[in-house]
């Protein structure tokens, strides 16, 4: 099995991005008081679709 070498640049991009979910994360949070659950949902749905990188080496969920 070989095994992918992740840039530290990379790298970098990626926690910058979990970042902005964890902020995206406490929008969608306040954001269920005031909205029906289905679209809670799907908002969070979409939030995690953005964060999740095209190079699957790293992967971030909420």
């Amino acid at each position: 099995m070989v095994v992918q070498e992740i840039s530290p640049k990379i790298v970098k991009k990626h926690q910058k991005q979990a970042v902005k979910a964890d902020s995206r994360a406490a929008v969608i949070l306040k954001m269920t008081r005031n909205v029906p659950l289905k679209q809670v949902k799907k908002v969070a749905k979409t939030a995690t679709a953005e964060i999740n990188p095209i190079n699957h080496d790293l992967t971030v969920y909420i």
